[in-house]
This record gives structure tokens, sequence and C-alpha cells, in this order.
């Protein structure tokens, strides 16, 4: 690195500039087609899509105020965007549906059951499954599990990468939703 000094300060921020730029340029360069690849991959479960929000906060109890990626959801690909966590699929939830299905096994968590009553943790944990017990919209829970599963291992890929290239692919302040057929944001309000 060059000594900085007064006369050679303008070269010096001329010069970080320059490496922003570039690093910028490959960001967006990398963003669109890492999505698009998502894109192809859900084209195998075409039930199933993904959804999360990205923003920065306007206030953030004193602390700067990042960007970030919130979570990244599992949705069902007719999902229109918004908050996911209500609509998104989990696992141990579809587990425990394909057991109530079986033979009526219904775990109950422990502390609902101490602090709630059985009867509370009972409909709790009904409450969580009720979905996938209907066999109209879920005929084949394992199948659903599998692709749920699968689908699962693309959202951990992309919590890897990091939050610039999100942004560049998106903006800031959106809802994002990729099915096999859609790859779409919208405005995203998180006041």
């Amino acid at each position: 690195m060059t000594d900085v000094t007064f006369d050679n300060l303008n070269a010096v921020l001329d010069d970080i500039a320059q490496t922003r730029k570039s690093y910028e340029d490959k960001i967006k360069a990398v963003a669109k087609p890492i999505f698009k690849q998502v894109q192809e991959a859900l084209k195998e479960y075409p039930n199933l899509g993904i959804s999360w929000t990205q923003y920065t906060p306007y206030f953030n109890d004193g602390e700067e105020c990042v960007f970030s990626v919130g979570d990244i959801w599992i949705v069902p690909a007719d999902f229109e965007g918004g908050y996911a966590e209500d609509e998104s699929f989990y696992l141990d939830n579809i587990d425990a549906a394909i057991a109530y299905k079986k033979d009526g096994t219904l775990e109950l968590d422990t502390w609902y059951v101490s602090n709630k009553g059985e009867d509370y943790a009972r409909a709790r944990a009904l409450d969580h499954i009720e979905r996938y017990l209907d066999e109209e919209t879920y005929p084949d829970l394992e199948a659903l599990k599998m692709s749920v599963a699968a689908v699962e291992k693309i959202t951990e890929k992309l919590a890897k990468l990091p939050d610039d290239l999100f942004r560049d692919a998106f903006g800031d302040h959106v809802s994002v939703v990729i099915t096999a057929n859609k790859c779409e944001e919208e405005e995203y309000s998180h006041d």
C-alpha cells in the first residue's frame, strides 16, 4: 500500500473508488444468475417456493442500521409475498402429521403441558399440523417431506451468500418470492 499523503490523497481515493466499483460490478454479475439457478432448481418441486424479506431497518435501538436478509422460508408455490413464516413448511410439523395420520400419535410440548395444560398443548400441536391433514391438498406427506427437505438444502446454500448479493439482485425494503414460475420482489413495509 502506498503511503497516503496530502499530495497523493486524491489518487488513493480514486483507487479505492475503482476497487469498490469493481466489487459492486462483480456482485451484480453474479447475483441474477445465482437466483436464476435457484428458480431452475425449484422446477423439480413445482408446488414449493422460497421467500424472504430484506431491508435496512429505520431504527435499531441506537445501533447502526445495517441491511440484512431475513430467514429464508419454504412456502407454497402460490404464496403471494409478505410475511412468509405463517405459510412456511416445517419438517417437524410434517413428521408430526405423518405420525398422527398413521396411529393418532401427537407429541405434546412439555412446557405447554406444564404451564398451560394438556388440552392447550394438544390444541396447539393439532394447530401446527392441521394444514397437512388435508388429503386433497397434501395427498402424499412423505413426498412433501422429501421435497421440503430438498428445497431446505437450497435455502441453506442461499443463507451463506453475502447480503450484498441479495441487495444488488433485488434492492432494499423488499419481500422476495421465487418459485419455478416466478421470481418477484415487492415493496416490504417493516416499521
